[in-house]
This record gives structure tokens, sequence and C-alpha cells, in this order.
């Protein structure tokens, strides 16, 4: 089976969701049906192996491009050199959004879908980050609104393993310009 060509990594609440739809609908790019695959960050994934990432391409036509998305690969410290072992050539979205608005609207996200006490506040729950993250990231991802927002050393990670050249960076107001 073919490799995938594209990812789009990141980052949570800034229009991943948005392009993947979008792309989903070009009839020359194929992303498979369930959005968020874990296979690059989570070891529990990645240690089936690359049959498992392609039991979700059972239905990628030949001749199309394909791609992937999933937001916690943009600060994972494991997915860039994984990635590049599987695809040094992979082209990589990153959309980006003001930090600080990320992080509040990541906060609700998180209390809309009962992964945040509704009795801690946004500030507390910035204060709690370095215990949660302490542990097991994996699980606290949603909870990291400041770590997830420390775009410049998630990206220089990235850049580590792979050019300039196979990465586009669009902020949530581009791709919001160029969506209308």
């Amino acid at each position: 089976m073919s490799k995938l060509d594209f990812l789009i990594i990141g980052t949570q609440k800034a229009g991943t969701t948005s392009l993947y739809e979008y792309l989903t609908q070009h009839d020359q790019l194929y992303l498979p049906k369930v959005k968020e695959i874990q296979y690059f960050v989570d070891d529990r994934f990645y240690n089936k192996g690359e049959s498992y990432l392609n039991s979700f391409m059972g239905d990628r036509k030949d001749g199309t491009t394909a791609g992937m998305a999933y937001v916690h690969m943009l600060p994972s410290s494991e997915a860039p050199q994984r990635v590049a072992a599987y695809n040094p050539d992979m082209k990589l979205i990153v959309i980006l959004r003001d930090p600080v608005k990320r992080a509040y609207s990541a906060y609700n996200f998180a209390l809309k879908n009962g992964w945040e006490n509704r009795q801690v506040s946004f500030i507390k729950s910035l204060e709690l980050e370095p215990q949660r993250l302490s542990g097991n990231y994996t699980e606290h991802y949603e909870l990291a609104y400041f770590y997830n927002g420390l775009y410049h050393q998630h990206l220089t990670n990235w850049l580590q393993h792979f050019t300039k050249e196979q990465l586009l960076i669009l902020t949530d107001t581009q791709l919001r310009n160029q969506a209308t």
C-alpha cells in the first residue's frame, strides 16, 4: 500500500477539522473516514506497525494523494521522528491560532466535554498544568492549554526531521479567509 503523502498536524482549536472536511471533498485527495488516527503519537498504536495505520486506508483509490489529520502530532516529542521514518518526504500542514485564544477555547471545549472540572477556573487550570503534564502527556493532551501553544518549541522539533519546504504553516484567519 502507498504511504501517506501529507499530514495535518495541528494545532487544536485552530480549524484542523474544517480543513480536513474541505480536503475530503477533493476527488484527487484521500483522507480516511476516521479523522484522528493516533498512530504516530500513541505507543499502543504505533507498536502495532504500519499494518494498523494501513487498516484505515482500505477504500483509498489508486492515484490519490493521501493524508490524515491529528492535532496531537504537533506537540508530540515522538511523532516527528516516527513520521520521518515512515515517509521522509511527508508534507506537513500546520494551522496555528493566537495561543491565548486557542488555550481559552480548548479550556471551554474541555469543560463542554467533561474533561475539565467546572470548579477549576481557566487560570487555576494553567497553574495545574505542570502537575498534569508530569504524568502521561497523551492522557492529558486536551488539558495542556499552555504547553500546546508553545508553537516555536513544537515546530523546532519537527524541523529537526523535515525541511521548511515540507511545512505549510497557516493561521486560522488565513484558513477562514480562503474558505469564504
